[in-house]
């Protein structure tokens, strides 16, 4: 089984879980369809299916919140989602765990295929103990085992959706009224404002994105010259090349060399961020938005955008952003909210929308203005 469509199951189903977890919020989103619902039980299924380390005894909660979701039973859901992340999270683990442990050299060991039903009368109550000596076993299973990913990493797709849709609602709003006081006198103000800061936004992520595959490229690279030459003598270079040349290197090689770097560079992902600040300031300033860089609004919201498209591009794989252009149609006022006028037919973009990946899900809507 490919691990890639294994560990995009367990985001999509962690991100429905912590949609559910929000529900209980003064300012939920939007509620759990029952199609929804539907599409990640398939999910959960999907898992049972195909990952040995995860029986139906090991997410009761889960499949209850998923039930109650495709019966749109808010209340049931709120009784079973604190716990059921708590238990998506530990199996989640031992997956990881064992997956981490059996093929660490990066490549995908297929799973024994355990044939398993979901069935009301499977489902039994986890006892206290239990959760109680699970969580401890997870723990140190972290805490001793460094090839574990870390679940508290805050860097995590849905933690970078929460970023993205906060970088909306605060620096992006303040540097919006500030540019709209700017130009208050010009006939289109608004709209210019709105689109000067789409394309800090579209610039921040071309220059994230173009940055984290040169950066894999190098270590990559690195990691490559260094196994060929262990010892790194430098002044035998001419004969090293020449040796170089002559290595048979297995393409699977590559390709490890290949993840090793995105773990490095999304592990280390902050040691980046100064140098990278200074050299997309400096980007800007070329630019014609070079002006609106004075105002502080602008420029915190310009700094906001880069660290979190940086995030964007250092997950594996990278995240992606979807604007009003690309969308058929049809689908757009599924994918966009209004801004400030509803409608059917697009007048110009102001937010784009969140995937987990170029043809992934979608991890939040995006905002535009309709006619």
């Amino acid at each position: 089984m490919d691990r890639r469509k294994i560990n995009l199951a367990f985001i999509r189903l962690e991100h429905f879980l912590e949609q559910c977890e929000k529900l209980k919020r003064p300012n939920p989103p939007s509620l759990p369809t029952p199609e929804m619902a539907k599409n990640i039980r398939d999910e959960l299924v999907f898992l049972l299916d195909n990952v040995q380390e995860i029986t139906c005894d090991d997410v009761p909660s889960v499949l209850e919140v998923l039930t109650n979701a495709r019966k749109n039973d808010i209340p049931g859901i709120h009784k079973y989602s604190d716990k059921a992340l708590e238990e998506f999270l530990i199996a989640r683990s031992n997956f990881i765990r064992r997956a981490d442990i059996n093929s660490f050299n990066g490549f995908d060991t297929p799973p024994t295929v355990k044939p398993t039903s979901i069935k009301p009368k499977e489902i039994s109550n986890v006892t206290e103990w239990r959760q109680k000596d699970e969580r401890e076993r997870m723990e140190t299973r972290l805490n001793n085992n460094p090839n574990i990913t870390d679940l508290s990493d805050m860097n995590r797709p849905t933690k970078v959706a929460e970023k993205f849709n906060s970088l909306y609602d605060n620096q992006w709003k303040d540097a919006f009224e500030d540019l709209r006081k700017l130009y208050k006198h010009e006939i289109n103000g608004q709209e210019r404002a709105i689109l000067e800061m789409a394309i800090i936004l579209k610039k921040a992520f071309e220059y994230t994105e173009e940055t984290s595959e040169k950066q894999t490229r190098k270590i990559a690279m690195s990691m490559k010259e260094l196994m060929i030459s262990p010892t790194g003598d430098s002044f035998i270079n001419n004969e090293l090349d020449s040796q170089h040349k002559h290595v048979d290197i297995d393409p699977l090689c590559e390709v490890r060399f290949t993840r090793y770097a995105k773990q490095c560079i999304k592990e280390n992902a902050e040691l980046s961020l100064p140098v990278l600040h200074k050299n997309f300031e400096w980007q800007l300033r070329r630019e014609r938005i070079r002006d609106i860089l004075t105002i502080p609004s602008v420029k915190s919201y310009s700094q906001k955008c880069l660290q979190i498209t940086w995030f964007m591009n250092v997950q594996d794989p990278p995240m992606s952003l979807l604007w009003p252009v690309d969308v058929k149609r049809g689908d757009i006022t599924t994918t966009f909210r209004f801004f400030t006028r509803s409608g059917t037919i697009l007048q110009h973009e102001v937010w784009p929308a969140l995937l987990l990946t170029s043809d992934g899900p979608m991890m939040s809507k995006g905002v535009a203005q309709f006619k």
